[in-house]
């Protein structure tokens, strides 16, 4: 995570800082999510308080997309779920889950509390394919209709 202070007149996007921090930096420390302030929290010493930088939210956080809230009930748990691992609930559906700090580590675990949530098998493979909340809720929608069809045929034999 990276604290930005720029003029509020200027529009950033955290694509647009990526970009310009990987010419400086490995690829591993170009921070995932951008919080803009409009001036860094100082201590009486004049040191960033680092205890006052502000948590991230849906109205500090620097965003590619707009924040688009979970349209359905299906996207509203599939979030949860996320942003449950992710320590956050200022996810919006268009999110990318690994640019808010996701890693396979974490991917295993969501893909380990949908099947428990909806019943569905979803390969890891497809949170790398659908990282959004509204991906993967669609991704979860066509196992589970596939599911329902699957069971209505099995039960018509």
């Amino acid at each position: 995570m990276a604290y930005v202070v720029s003029d509020p007149e200027l529009e950033l996007t955290p694509k647009e800082l990526r970009e310009f921090l990987r010419t400086f930096l490995p690829e591993y420390m170009v921070p995932a999510i951008f919080v803009r302030l409009e001036k860094l929290p100082l201590s009486p010493h004049g040191k960033v308080d680092r205890q006052a930088l502000p948590v991230p939210d849906a109205e500090n956080t620097l965003r590619d997309e707009v924040f688009t809230s979970p349209r359905t009930a299906l996207e509203a748990q599939v979030g949860a779920i996320i942003g449950g691992l992710l320590g956050t609930e200022d996810l919006g559906v268009n999110d990318n889950f690994f640019l808010f700090g996701g890693n396979s580590f974490l991917g295993i675990q969501v893909i380990a509390r949908v099947r428990e949530k909806f019943g569905v098998e979803v390969p890891l493979h497809t949170l790398f394919e659908a990282p959004t909340i509204a991906d993967l809720s669609a991704q979860v929608a066509q196992l589970r209709a596939g599911s329902v069809e699957a069971n209505e045929s099995n039960a018509a034999h």
